[in-house]
């Protein structure tokens, strides 16, 4: 897939730069050419990695309340916010989340 990818990029790059041969496009077509696999991959699984990490950082930080509990898991660690769906004389929806499972649902 990741070969595809490649080969696809290389394609769009050599339709566009086909018309004009400039030191530049030159440059740029040939470092396009010289694209290792291997460096491409271990740059998105560092990208997905990071991703993830910090998704994992902000998860933890997230101040959790024990006044809901989690049909999954069973724990009382949720947060929760409220928001106005509906029309003003009627409540507040609110949405709660499991910090344990991540189990999501709405009151």
């Amino acid at each position: 897939m990741l070969k595809a990818y490649c080969e696809r990029v290389r394609k769009q790059l050599e339709d566009t730069f086909s018309g004009v041969a400039s030191e530049a496009d030159e440059g740029i077509r040939h470092d396009v050419e010289a694209c290792d696999s291997v460096q491409v991959a271990t740059s998105i699984e560092s990208a997905i990695f990071l991703d993830r990490s910090c998704q994992r950082c902000l998860w933890k930080e997230k101040a959790s309340t024990d006044m809901f509990k989690c049909e999954r898991c069973g724990e009382h660690k949720c947060s929760y916010y409220q928001m106005q769906t509906r029309s003003a004389d009627e409540s507040m929806t609110t949405y709660v989340t499991c910090v344990n499972c991540n189990n999501h649902w709405k009151l």
